[in-house]
């Protein structure tokens, strides 16, 4: 990381005249990070709940955070650095690091040894000071923001605040978390304690008896014990008996009276290990374990509980699988074909023109495979696969239904099951009722009912976080199971975040830029619609994000984005150029996988919540993205060097041990063709998988790079974030940050996850000084 810049100049802070108790806080500096490092023994404790404050003070060239009392020490950031440094020496000037300490216990957690966690730097000094502090933060382009935390007795007085000469001086009363921020971030940390508890039974519960299941004999890889453990959970709750005494439970602890209950005939629940603890294997085992019953079951005429059997409404002992994209349908296949006994499941593939038209050609199968997308195809023509009786029903990344509104969440609602289960490591992803579509799909009676769910869980979440918390547990326990990565004991990850500094053409560039959408801005600002209006930020973010990957070199500060905009209707992000999930979003309005939005609409009046205004300008931005950009030539471009940020990931790969193997993971498919033509030119000869790769040579392709003497794996985070196992890497790179936090998490665990015996390394570049820097602030706000 570039903690350490040679270019700022050694100063020394006066502290002769140390601040006495008149001293005022001018503010915060924000956007800042640190590397944190913990000392043997050193434990994390707040001031107060929410925050660690740590004493600021000069090394040599740099600075030093430290907290003697817990033996805590941290380095900040090179734009900190320099901001601190621009007003160091002034005489009389303190500052306080302030961090939040839920956020710093949640790394110290994954890591016992260095940390990077995001920091604020209070500034306090005499009240005479305050606008000579303003004018040399000024001409360093640094603003002071309200301060997270203030000492009781400290007044603050923001000398950058703007205010009108009546308005009084004193901003204490903006110090500080809001109302509305502090209840908030009470619940999220309550839902997060939540889903971790999920992990932890507790004593005397009923889910401490019988949990674990043993060794089904017909799958040859040996399981592990939490594996057995989920095993043993999925046949618990589809014991029907035991479920209903499972839920009569939660109906008592949530206030509502079994008789006032709606039956629910379904069972079933969620599967929510983190990524990579091997959830396709661990339900490919409870499919095997249970055949004999679902041929019990295929076998019986009566009728069904949920809807009549007949001819045309055949019952098949087949498990349905329902994933994202034919190439999670691939790794559900290799998955069986690996670990299980050839010829113990019959595996039908629904996909592609080829697929059964008749449900007699589907129902005599063990396992029946497709995708969301071609359900909702299905659907929409015959219903084949909804006038079936499955045994069973899996949704792989189950979240891909919370949107109620969506297609696929009405096709899977209407398939025909009472055996129910969703596979997601995100069941809670951006809102909690994001969790009533799932249990509309698990028939979770009465909880699956929207007004229930807000009456008996929503409502007392707001009006006693505690209480409403005990109530979400219950429901959640009764359903869930959800472990993470500690369970595998894998070798530590570590975590370089590089900030770089954009070139002198580069800034020029980027510059341009700014004033050119502010010259569009004024020239339309009177004629424009408000869509036009959004259209000339979104044009602009756009060419930034390229800047600070592809240089001066393939943008231009006027013109549109880039040459071939993309014109399907696509979750760039989430989709590429996957025809089957561009088929799927053809119809959507949101993106299931990271919930943004895939239309254009002008905001409704008294809509001016600047949070929301920053996440659409955000997310539209990379909307307006194409997946099939031009490859660019070296040799037609005249690119002799590549830019700033590429050269640090090619540095970086170029550093690695021989033999080993990196991933590196992009958004732009020009960023990857960029880096294959600069790679290839120094003799290092990558692979590269991105929506242009036939799905029939991936596997291929990834095989090659498994099993040869390939170093580097180029991958778009559209194609490649998503089902695949790739522990063969021990590098991996994420060349711009994601504006949904999910996707990035989703490409990393493509190395660190099950059966990866080597410490991975994840290097994550980030421009300083730039809209990537708002990226990066605005995911971790």
């Amino acid at each position: 990381m570039d903690w350490s810049p040679s270019d700022v100049p050694e100063l020394s802070v006066d502290d002769s005249n140390q601040s006495d108790g008149a001293s005022i806080c001018y503010g915060a500096i924000c956007g800042g990070e640190a590397i944190f490092e913990l000392e043997n023994g050193a434990t994390v404790v707040a001031q107060e709940p929410d925050f660690c404050v740590l004493d600021v003070a000069p090394v040599g060239q740099y600075f030093r955070l430290s907290s003697s009392s817990d033996g805590i020490t941290a380095h900040p950031d090179i734009s900190t650095c320099r901001t601190l440094r621009s007003v160091a020496g002034i005489p009389r000037l303190t500052f306080k690091a302030v961090v939040q300490s839920l956020r710093l216990l949640e790394k110290v957690k994954r890591s016992s040894d260095k940390v990077v966690v995001p920091i604020t730097v209070n500034i306090y000094g005499p009240r005479e000071d305050a606008d000579r502090v303003a004018r040399v933060l000024c001409s360093v382009s640094a603003f002071l923001q309200h301060p997270f935390y203030l000492e009781d007795g400290v007044r603050y007085f923001n000398p950058q605040f703007f205010r009108l000469e009546s308005q009084m001086e004193d901003l204490t009363h903006l110090a500080g978390l809001s109302e509305r921020d502090l209840r908030g971030k009470a619940i999220s940390k309550e839902i997060e304690g939540v889903l971790s508890s999920l992990e932890h039974p507790t004593p005397g519960s009923r889910d401490l008896g019988g949990l674990n299941s043993s060794q089904p004999e017909a799958v040859t890889t040996t399981l592990t014990s939490h594996q057995l453990e989920a095993i043993g959970f999925v046949q618990q709750r589809e014991d029907h008996e035991y479920y209903q005494s499972v839920r009569k439970d939660v109906l008592l602890l949530t206030g509502i009276r079994p008789k006032d209950s709606v039956p629910s005939y379904a069972v079933g629940g969620i599967l929510a290990d983190a990524m990579g603890l091997g959830k396709t294997l661990t339900m490919i085992a409870v499919i095997v374990l249970t055949a004999s019953h679902a041929a019990k079951y295929a076998a019986d005429s009566r009728r069904d509980i949920t809807a009549p059997v007949s001819d045309e409404n055949p019952r098949s002992r087949a498990t349905l699988v329902v994933a994202t994209s034919k190439q999670v349908l691939d790794v559900w296949e290799n998955e069986i074909e690996k670990h299980v006994k050839h010829e113990t499941l019959n595996v039908c593939v629904f996909h592609g023109k080829t697929r059964p038209d008749s449900a007699k050609d589907v129902v005599d199968y063990d396992i029946v495979i497709t995708t969301y997308a071609t359900l909702v195809m299905d659907k929409k023509k015959n219903g084949l696969l909804q006038h079936i009786h499955w045994y069973r029903i899996i949704l792989d990344e189950a979240h891909w239904i919370r949107n109620p509104s969506s297609a696929q969440f009405k096709s899977c609602l209407s398939l025909i099951s009472a055996r129910r289960w969703c596979l997601t490591g995100t069941p809670i992803q951006n809102r909690i009722d994001d969790l009533v579509s799932l249990l509309r799909f698990l028939h979770a009676e009465p909880f699956c009912r929207l007004s229930v769910f807000q009456r008996h869980i929503l409502q007392p979440l707001g009006e006693d976080i505690a209480y409403g918390a005990l109530r979400l547990q219950a429901l959640l326990r009764s359903i869930c199971i959800r472990r993470t990565e500690r369970v595998l004991n894998l070798p530590e990850t570590r975590y370089e975040q590089l900030s770089l500094t954009l070139g002198p053409q580069e800034r020029a560039l980027y510059d341009d830029i700014i004033r050119q959408c502010a010259r569009d801005m004024d020239t339309r600002i009177s004629s424009a619609t408000t869509i036009g209006k959004y259209s000339i930020l979104f044009t602009a973010i756009t060419k930034l994000r390229r800047v600070c990957n592809h240089g001066a070199a393939l943008v231009k500060p006027s013109g549109p984005a880039m040459s071939d905009l993309d014109t399907d209707k696509a979750c760039d992000y989430c989709c590429g150029s996957d025809s089957d999930k561009a088929q799927l979003l053809s119809a959507a309005d949101i993106c299931p996988q990271c919930g943004k939005s895939l239309i254009s609409e002008t905001p409704r009046p008294g809509e001016s919540d600047p949070t929301a205004t920053v996440a659409l300008l955000s997310m539209a931005a990379d909307s307006q993205l194409a997946t099939k950009e031009p490859v660019p030539d070296l040799r037609t471009h005249g690119l002799l060097q590549p830019s700033t940020k590429l050269s640090a990931v090619i540095e970086n790969l170029g550093r690695v041990e021989p033999g080993s193997k990196s991933l590196v993971f992009s958004y732009w498919t020009t960023t990857l063709d960029l880096l294959e033509q600069h790679l290839k030119a120094r003799s290092i000869i990558p692979l590269k998988m991105d929506g242009r790769v036939p799905d029939n040579e991936r596997q291929v392709l990834l095989e090659r790079f498994r099993q040869s003497q390939t170093g580097v794996l180029l991958v778009s985070l559209q194609t490649g974030a998503v089902g695949l196992d790739l522990t063969a890497a021990q590098y991996v790179h994420i060349v711009e940050p994601q504006w949904n936090p999910s996707v990035e998490e989703q490409a990393i665990a493509r190395a660190v996850r099950m059966g990866q015996k080597r410490s991975v390394t994840v290097f994550r570049y980030i421009m300083d000084g730039s809209v990537e820097k708002v990226s990066v602030r605005t995911v971790s706000n």
